[in-house]
């Protein structure tokens, strides 16, 4: 029990000896922790986001200049979880997924945009229902967000909200919320003269997300993204 404490005391104080280091002597990661630490005082919109949010957004905003870029994809932990850019064999398609992020988180970062991308992929929402927003007020952000991307003359392609497996906590909500946002998103699109990809007739031809395309309920697997890159790489290639 002493040699217990005796080392938790012993990493403590190396602990507090490298943090007091990196601060006076501005070490790794200093530099890295002050760029964050100035982004999030800059948006103090984004001070109630996770770390991994934060690292993400951070991340984006210091390749924003990047001229290489022409596609994006936006969304949360199911645009994250995709290798874009090997599913669609095409190295100007930019992943801008990040796990958890909401229709609220997409409006917050959507000044993190390369100015050279003229086309944008958009799957946002299901995060925002597990939050138990109103449809009406996820509907209001997404125009909020395809107005801000239509100013900086992007084409964007909506993309049907997936509905979760039967076995997802609280699925019966859940989908009739996805069901009710798609129909106004599909009406959206349609208003607008945009396309509205429906992805759900592949892996949610019941209305429920199919087994065999996910291991949790929720998020997709590798068959499941191939046949999403396949189904939109007609639309990246017009």
């Amino acid at each position: 029990m002493l040699k217990k404490s005796f080392l938790l005391i012993f990493i403590g104080g190396i602990s507090y000896f490298f943090g007091a280091l990196t601060v006076q002597y501005k070490l790794f990661p200093f530099s890295e922790i002050v760029k964050i630490r100035n982004y999030v005082k800059e948006n103090s919109n984004l001070i109630n986001y996770s770390p991994y949010y934060l690292s993400k957004v951070s991340q984006f905003n210091e390749l924003k200049n990047s001229n290489d870029f022409s596609i994006i994809m936006i969304g949360d932990s199911i645009t994250d979880g995709a290798e874009w850019y090997e599913l669609l064999k095409n190295n100007e398609v930019q992943n801008r997924g990040i796990g958890g992020d909401t229709t609220n988180g997409v409006l917050d970062r959507l000044d993190t945009i390369n100015k050279s991308i003229k086309k944008a992929f958009i799957m946002i929402g299901i995060n925002d229902i597990a939050g138990y927003k109103e449809v009406d007020e996820i509907y209001n952000n997404y125009t909020k967000i395809l107005e801000n991307l239509e100013k900086k003359n992007i084409k964007v392609y909506i993309q049907s909200v997936l509905f979760v497996g039967t076995n997802y906590p609280n699925s019966v909500h859940f989908n009739k919320e996805v069901k009710n946002l798609n129909k106004k998103l599909e009406k959206m699109a349609k208003d607008k003269n945009i396309d509205f990809i429906d992805l759900n007739y592949i892996f949610a031809p019941n209305n429920y997300l199919k087994r065999i395309y996910t291991d949790d309920e929720i998020h997709l697997n590798g068959k499941a993204y191939i046949l999403w890159a396949n189904e939109i790489q007609k639309y990246i290639l017009e």
